[in-house]
């Protein structure tokens, strides 16, 4: 059998997969520290409730792309859960569990963002009993980030046979070693990781629309009944708003590449080239959430306006004195 490695193309080269994650990494890393600027120094007061949930988010949200695009660069091969790590750091079997568990903080910090919006509109003043036990439904949502890819890596086979087991689910031969990155095999199969994943993607689903449909009813009643003027009921459904869009992003970005190789495992379809694209697009959700970040929040756009406008005047002021240094030497 051939390598599984040799003669591949496009994504699938080695090479160019580094090559992406470089490019990516040198682009988001300008973007995140923009990002982390605006959150930082131009949060108005009517958002400090809301200031660190977004800190918080955008730390895990950057920590992520950094640990995906420079640090691991996961080089996954289904439909065996195995793969190396060609980033700065070449422990396979260390990172792919960091990874997994930090993606999990990820939609465990928008799920805390939810309870947040709930606890600020009405649980604070109208559920004594939520404002005391909150605490312990985030203790646990972080804990379940932990614990739930522990059954994948508790159960992983002998590794020095699990090699020849991949080579034959993969039908060509898995190198143990590509220079001095070890391959590492977290399961033969992704039954266990199927269960795992879904466990934790039926928790973050059941409390994400719990909140949500609190969180709606809640502005639904409030503007049927409340005493608050029109123009704060107003920041309150815009801000609502962009907490919910601010979560799509990274959720859609997070769950599309993870359930498309999930389908395409369970049918045995193999195309190294999609799933490196998926790690790819999965690696990019801090970029797409720090544009989204800056463009649904208003004093955000006027942060990043005010900066254009203040360049685009400096181009012209420094293009004028240009133009007038020239005059005076020609005059002289």
């Amino acid at each position: 059998m051939n390598s599984c490695l040799s003669n591949s193309q496009y994504l699938a080269n080695i090479d160019t997969y580094k090559k992406v994650f470089h490019i990516i990494t040198v682009i988001e890393v300008p973007i995140h520290i923009y990002g982390a600027w605006c959150v930082m120094f131009n949060t108005p007061a009517n958002m400090l409730s809301v200031k660190p949930f977004l800190l918080w988010t955008y730390f895990l949200s950057v920590t992520v792309d950094l640990a995906i695009s420079f640090v691991s660069i996961p080089y996954v091969m289904f439909p065996s859960f195995s793969g190396y790590a060609f980033g700065v750091v070449g422990r396979a079997d260390i990172l792919i569990y960091v990874d997994l568990v930090l993606i999990a903080f990820v939609v465990m910090s928008i799920i805390s963002a939810y309870e947040n919006r709930y606890y600020i509109l009405s649980a604070r003043t109208r559920n004594p009993w939520w404002s005391k036990k909150r605490k312990y439904l985030l203790i646990f949502n972080y804990i379940s980030a932990v614990l739930y890819v522990c059954p994948i890596f508790l159960n992983a086979p002998d590794q020095e046979r699990a090699v020849g087991k991949v080579s034959e689910i993969l039908n060509c031969t898995a190198e143990p070693y590509i220079d001095d990155r070890r391959l590492f095999v977290a399961g033969l199969d992704f039954k266990i990781p199927f269960v795992c994943i879904m466990f934790e993607s039926l928790l973050v689903a059941i409390e994400g629309f719990t909140f949500l449909i609190l969180v709606v009813k809640k502005l639904m009643s409030t503007t049927q009944t409340s005493t608050l003027s029109i123009r704060t009921q107003s920041l309150q459904k815009k801000l609502v708003k962009a907490v919910v869009l601010q979560s799509i992003v990274p959720i859609v970005v997070i769950a599309i590449p993870v359930f498309g190789e999930m389908i395409s495992t369970i049918f045995d379809y193999r195309n190294q080239n999609l799933t490196n694209l998926c790690v790819i697009i999965g690696s990019s959700h801090g970029v797409l959430s720090t544009i989204v970040l800056v463009f649904i929040y208003q004093p955000y756009r006027k942060a990043t306006w005010n900066l254009l406008t203040f360049f685009c005047k400096r181009r012209k002021q420094l293009a004028l004195n240009k133009k007038f240094a020239a005059v005076g030497v020609i005059k002289t």
